[in-house]
């Protein structure tokens, strides 16, 4: 599968060169076939001098053991707390920005050097403070965001490869209760 827009290219830049030789009469070249990467036996056996960082027979002397020892049972109540087990609730609230509410947003992130999306995220947390119910009126409470990274922007290497190139990130994000307001 091709994951993104750069490996899409690459690979058809490469598809139409190879049709271009194939048009001028050129025939084409016999493939070369890319070095497999290490099989699991390699890697754990170390039978390949770059995948040798185990011991063999000293991993394969434990993993085989692990199978005869007991199941660990701590006592009641040991390193363990009662926790409340509220269950969770999903709140649902559709708002509209104007277009020119986003236009200003993004003058804004130029003139400061801040991505767009981390503005974003920022406000759905303050806009969340203010629709969830919380538990106290000042205790803050913690929101786990999923960012989204576009890393083609990072480094050489990606010139010569074809990868996916994006990721994501966690980010904690303490936030008092009505912070909108």
């Amino acid at each position: 599968a091709i994951d993104d827009q750069i490996s899409f290219h690459t690979l058809l830049n490469d598809m139409l060169d190879r049709l271009g030789e194939l048009k001028e009469g050129k025939g084409l070249a016999p493939p070369e076939p890319l070095p497999l990467p290490p099989s699991l036996e390699e890697s754990v056996l170390g039978s390949e001098p770059y995948s040798s960082p185990l011991e063999a027979p000293g991993y394969m002397v434990a993993k085989a053991l692990e199978g005869l020892k007991t199941p660990l049972v701590t006592p009641e109540g040991l390193d363990t707390k009662k926790l409340a087990g509220e269950p969770r609730s999903t709140a649902l609230a559709l708002r509209d920005i104007p277009n020119e509410v986003i236009d200003r947003i993004r003058v804004k992130c130029k003139e400061l050097g801040v991505g767009l999306s981390a503005v974003l995220t920022a406000a759905s947390v303050v806009a969340s403070s203010e629709l969830l119910p919380q538990n106290s009126a000042s205790q803050p409470r913690v929101y786990k965001c999923l960012q989204a990274l576009n890393m083609r922007n990072f480094g050489t290497w990606k010139e010569d490869g074809v990868s996916c190139q994006a990721g994501s990130m966690d980010l904690l994000l303490s936030c008092p209760p009505r912070a909108a307001s």
